[in-house]
This record gives structure tokens, sequence and C-alpha cells, in this order.
């Protein structure tokens, strides 16, 4: 009975300290959870959302954006938009469109960037009909949840950015 208790105690400590993935038994839970409740069976997407901003008080003009994500493993990511009203939409299709996706907001004063991932910084262009008119080192803070459960796995990040950019 000492030794089974021993085990436990040392067996909930360990859990506690590398999570419960790495030890499946009575102190962890049947299913790998520190509370010993449940875990559920959600899986998540890591995000982040980058404010593209225009110095400035006008809308942004019509025309083609590009955007160009240097991943910290220096890999390279594009999206080619055109934005044919003010007001927006802006349409994208062209480019890594599985991982990024963008639109126009607030009566195009705002474009929003989405980048599927949660990478630790990235350096991020804008352009505008082929002129750079925005390039910045984005190292983003990342809330996490966790859909199943405060010791449950996955563990999901999302941030938000922001870009200010100017045509002149």
């Amino acid at each position: 009975m000492k030794n089974k208790l021993l085990y436990l105690c040392f067996a909930a400590l360990f859990c506690g300290a590398v999570g419960c993935d790495a030890v499946k038994d009575a102190a962890c839970g049947a299913d790998g959870n520190a509370s010993g409740a449940p875990c559920g069976t959600l899986t998540c997407t890591h995000s982040l959302e980058i404010e593209v901003l225009l110095a400035g008080d006008d809308p942004f003009p019509t025309g083609m954006y590009s955007f160009d994500v240097i991943a910290p493993d220096g890999s390279e990511y594009w999206l080619d938009c055109i934005l044919l009203r003010p007001e927006g939409p802006l349409e994208c299709s062209l480019g890594d469109t599985e991982l990024l996706s963008a639109a126009a907001h607030r009566d195009g004063f705002e474009m929003l960037l989405h980048i599927v991932g949660a990478p630790p910084h990235l350096w991020l262009t804008v352009s505008y009909n082929d002129t750079p008119i925005g390039t910045r080192r984005i190292a983003p803070d990342y809330a996490q949840e966790r859909p199943n459960g405060a010791h449950c796995e996955p563990v999901c990040y999302t941030g938000d950015s922001a870009i200010a950019v100017a045509f002149w």
C-alpha cells in the first residue's frame, strides 16, 4: 500500500510537471487529464490576425495589393489581392491561399491579413501596385486556450498585431 501511494504521488507530480500525455494512470485520470475529469476531443488551428492600417484619414485606394510573409525558418508566403472599390471587398485569389487570407473592413479604412499558424515572429511586406508601402517585423503575443479543459490538449494559440502603411 505504501509503495502504491508513493507511486501515485510521484505520478501526480510528474503529471503536473510535464502534462498528462506522457503518463496515463489513476493519478492523471484514464484519459490523461491531470484533474481526473474527461477531456474533450476538439481540435484547433493556430492563427494570427494582422491589422493593416493606412496612415492618414483616407481609405485604401483601389488597385492591386500584395502581402509577402517571411516565416522564421526563411519560408516565404504571398497573397495577391485586388480592391475594386474603396469600400471593398478585397478579392484575393493568387498565392498561398491555404495559409493566408485577407479582407477589407471599416469601409476601406483597414485590411485584415489572417495567417494560419502561430509563428513567434515574421516579416510582413505590404505592396500596392507592385510598390512596397510597408515592411515590418512582427512578434505577436498569443492568447492560449485549451478547448478540451484546463489540463487537456491541445493548446490553441491566437494572436493579433498591426502594421501601419503609407503611400507617400
